[in-house]
C-alpha cells in the first residue's frame, strides 16, 4: 500500500502534466475514447425526466465517493464557530464564480456555447483539491472542509439554478434533469462516503487509498472521453480566448470573495480557506455534465476541459500568495 501512496502522490503532484498529456492523447487517438464516452449502463426514468448511467457518471460517482470518505463529522462541526461566516461564504462561492462567468462572457463577447460552458463551470461546487490547497496556504482546514462539503451538498439545487439563471438564455436548460443528475452523481456518493468514514473509521484506510487511485484515473479518463468526440470543435476554436476567459473569471471571483471576507472581518486563516474553496472548481463534474450537451452544443465542453488544468494552476498560484500573506 505504501507503493500505491507513492503513485497517488506522484500523479497528484504532476496532475497538470497528466491532464495535458491526456488531452493530447485523446486528440491524436480520438476513436477509442469517443466510443468509451458513449458507453452507458441503462436509463432510469423519474416521471417525465430520465437519468442515463454513463461511464462518465460512474467515474464521477467514484470521485465523489472518495471525497466523502476523506471527510469526518468532527471536521465539519468545527466550522460552526461564527456560522454567519459559513453561510455567507457558501453564497459568495456560488454567486461570485457564476456571476463572474456571466460578466466575463459579456466582456469578451463569447459565443453562446462557450459562454454557457463558462457559466456551467462557474456554477459548480468546490473541487476535491481545495482542502489540500487550504492546508498549503496556512488556512483554517476545518472551515475549508466544511465549506467544500456544504457547497457539494447544496449543488443539486444551487448549480442548476445558477446555470439556468445566468446561462438559460443561451442554451436550453432542463432544470429538473440537472437536479436529478447532480443528486445521483454527487450527493448520494458523497453522503455514502461520509457515512462509511464515520462507521468504519481506521478500517477504511486501504479502501481510501484504492479509491484515490481510481479517482485520479477517473479524472483523466473523463477528460479523454470528453475531449475525443469534440476534437474538431476544440481544434477549430481559439483556445487563447477560453484561457483568457477562465483567468478573468477566476480573478473576478477571487476579488469578490476577498471583499466579502474583509466585510465579515474574518481572520487570515479563515479568509484564505473561503477564497481558495470559492475559486477551486469541481472541473471534472462540469466536464461530465457538459458531455450531456455533446449532440446539441459540443463547444460547451471546451471551457471545463481547459479548466481542469488551468483552474488548478491558478488556484495553486493563489495559494502561494495567500501563504505569503499568512506568514506560514
Amino acid at each position: 500500500m505504501k507503493k500505491l501512496d507513492s503513485i497517488n502522490q506522484f500523479v497528484n503532484h504532476y496532475l497538470t502534466a497528466f491532464v495535458l498529456v491526456s488531452v493530447a492523447v485523446s486528440l491524436v487517438l480520438p476513436a477509442p475514447f469517443a466510443s468509451m464516452g458513449r458507453l452507458n449502463f441503462g436509463t432510469f426514468f423519474f416521471g417525465a425526466h430520465s437519468f442515463t448511467l454513463s461511464l462518465t457518471s460512474v467515474m464521477l460517482m467514484i470521485i465523489m465517493l472518495g471525497a466523502g470518505c476523506s471527510i469526518s463529522a468532527k471536521e465539519i462541526m468545527g466550522a460552526f464557530h461564527r456560522p454567519q461566516d459559513l453561510a455567507v461564504s457558501i453564497i459568495a462561492k456560488f454567486f461570485m464564480m457564476a456571476a463572474g462567468a456571466w460578466i466575463t462572457a459579456h466582456i469578451l463577447k463569447l459565443n453562446d456555447q462557450l459562454a454557457f460552458g463558462l457559466i456551467l463551470l462557474g456554477a459548480m461546487p468546490s473541487g476535491t483539491g481545495a482542502a489540500v490547497l487550504v492546508t498549503l496556504a496556512g488556512g483554517e482546514i476545518s472551515f475549508g472542509v466544511a465549506l467544500c462539503v456544504f457547497c457539494t451538498l447544496l449543488a443539486p439545487v444551487a448549480s442548476p439554478l445558477l446555470t439556468m439563471l445566468f446561462g438559460g438564455a443561451r442554451i436550453d436548460v432542463d432544470f429538473v434533469s440537472m437536479v436529478i443528475n447532480i443528486t445521483i452523481v454527487v450527493l448520494v456518493p458523497i453522503l455514502t462516503g461520509i457515512i462509511l468514514r464515520s462507521t468504519l473509521q481506521d478500517k477504511l484506510q486501504n479502501f481510501r487509498r484504492v479509491l484515490t487511485s481510481f479517482s485520479l484515473a477517473s479524472v483523466l479518463l473523463i477528460i479523454c472521453n470528453s475531449t475525443a468526440p469534440n476534437k474538431d470543435v476544440i481544434l477549430s476554436v481559439d483556445a487563447l480566448i477560453v484561457i483568457l476567459a477562465l483567468t478573468l473569471n477566476f480573478i473576478i471571483a477571487a476579488a469578490g470573495v476577498t471583499l466579502v471576507t474583509r466585510l465579515l472581518r474574518m481572520d487570515q486563516p479563515r479568509a484564505s480557506a473561503a477564497i481558495l474553496v470559492s475559486c477551486e472548481q469541481n472541473n471534472a463534474l462540469a466536464v461530465g455534465i457538459a458531455a450531456g450537451f455533446a449532440q446539441t452544443a459540443p463547444a460547451v465542453a471546451i471551457p471545463p476541459i481547459i479548466a481542469v488544468a488551468l483552474n488548478f494552476a491558478l488556484a495553486a498560484m493563489l495559494t502561494g500568495l495567500l501563504k505569503k500573506k499568512s506568514g506560514t
